[in-house]
């Protein structure tokens, strides 16, 4: 069954925008916590003033663990031309992260 539910999280590259809501502070003074529909949490830089707030920010790791999958952002990033993609798994989909020069991993 976790593997099933593991396939089915969408792929979520750095620099890729995303957006989420915050619902509690972090464990730093400036982070800000939020979660995605599959329980995936995801801790935003600069994100603890916007907390009950929907943010957009960029991502800048994904981190996998025993305990599932955590991903790591920041607000304030440069826009991106990449479409946005909901954090809620309703939104826009992404382009290929290889095509966009910006991104921290491009060719």
């Amino acid at each position: 069954m976790n593997e099933l539910a593991a396939a089915l999280r969408p792929v979520v590259l750095p620099g890729e925008r995303m957006r989420v809501r915050l619902v509690k502070g972090g464990e730093e003074p400036t982070q800000g916590v939020g979660y995605l529909d599959d329980g995936t949490m995801i801790v935003v830089e600069q994100g603890r003033e916007h907390l009950g707030e929907e943010v957009e920010f960029a991502v800048t790791s994904v981190l996998q663990t025993s305990a599932g999958r955590m991903i790591f952002g920041r607000m304030g990033e440069a826009a991106s031309t990449r479409k946005t993609r909901r954090g809620d798994n309703g939104g826009a989909a992404r382009e290929a992260a290889a095509g966009d020069p910006q991104a921290p991993n491009a060719p």
